[in-house]
């Protein structure tokens, strides 16, 4: 981070994603990388952020079908809140909006944009 302009890699992944199913599984991972606006208002620093990466989806029905990957450009857009307890050491907190551009079909899971909105917390250090 450099004033109040910061970059970050975030990875996710998200077992069971569309639901659970009986002898089969699913998941999403998304890799994004995000432009940060952050305030930088002392212990207390609200961000928002934006950004595009990959959204990759899978599912497999039971143990002996194929499995269905797709791999999808997708974007997110955020905002946040991280507090510092000290120079070094915070918690961080935030909501995402996370779609695809282009449609995914996963078998019986749909023909359209994967759209979803996920919350995270976490630890921060700062050096």
């Amino acid at each position: 981070m450099s004033g109040v302009f910061g970059f970050e890699e975030e990875i996710a992944y998200s077992p069971q994603f569309f639901g659970k199913t009986p002898g089969g599984d699913n998941a999403m991972l998304t890799l994004m990388s995000n432009l940060m606006v952050v305030i930088p208002a002392g212990p207390i620093q609200p961000y928002g952020i934006i950004g595009l990466g990959l959204m990759r989806s899978h599912a497999q029905f039971n143990a002996s079908s194929l499995a269905l990957d797709k791999n999808s450009l997708g974007w997110d857009i955020g905002g946040g809140l991280t507090i510092f307890f000290g120079h070094t050491l915070g918690v961080r907190g935030d909501v995402r909006h996370l779609r695809t551009l282009q449609d995914v079909t996963l078998g019986v899971f749909g023909n359209d944009k994967v759209d979803f909105w996920r919350g995270s917390a976490g630890l921060v250090f700062r050096f």
